[in-house]
């Protein structure tokens, strides 16, 4: 397969029956992260075509359809159980919800801030949302207490015997 040169990342579509690649979406732009919904029928991916990261969702049929769900910067979605909602880590690093429709059209919700992780990794998916986006995994460093002070007591024999 040979692709056209261009500057940014692509999104490639494989055909598991014959395991044939081929270019689902091809932009100047950086397209990463691509996640399908649950039911298959949509992709949310990362793009960089408004000048920075931002979470769309793109229909995976052929109706063209594609919006734009993040509103302040987004990277790395996940789709939870019927894909009700999508997570993605905003531009502060903290995770954010939108609430979806998928019947009897596309709809998404306003952008809903949760929480900051702490991730451990910042440049990778250092965390995971559980099927009915309830619970998160989260890779992050563990928080240590201020360590408490040990006494050593050398000779404790020659103490006793006084």
């Amino acid at each position: 397969m040979t692709f056209p040169p261009k500057m940014g990342s692509d999104i490639l579509r494989l055909d598991l029956q014959t395991g044939q690649a081929s270019v689902f979406m091809s932009t100047p732009f950086n397209e990463t992260h691509p996640v399908p919904s649950p039911d298959g029928r949509w992709l949310a991916y990362t793009s960089n075509e408004s000048g920075r990261d931002e979470i769309y969702v793109q229909s995976l049929l052929d109706d063209g359809g594609k919006w734009q769900i993040s509103t302040d910067g987004g990277s790395r979605p996940a789709w939870t159980r019927g894909g009700r909602e999508i997570i993605y880590q905003g531009a502060d690093r903290k995770l954010v919800a939108v609430d979806i429709r998928l019947e009897p059209m596309f709809q998404a919700g306003t952008p809903n801030p949760l929480f900051d992780p702490r991730a451990r990794v910042q440049n990778l998916q250092a965390w995971d949302v559980s099927a009915d986006g309830e619970r998160f995994l989260v890779n992050r460093a563990i928080e240590t207490r201020g360590v408490e002070p040990i006494t050593l007591v050398q000779n404790w024999p020659a103490t006793l015997k006084k």
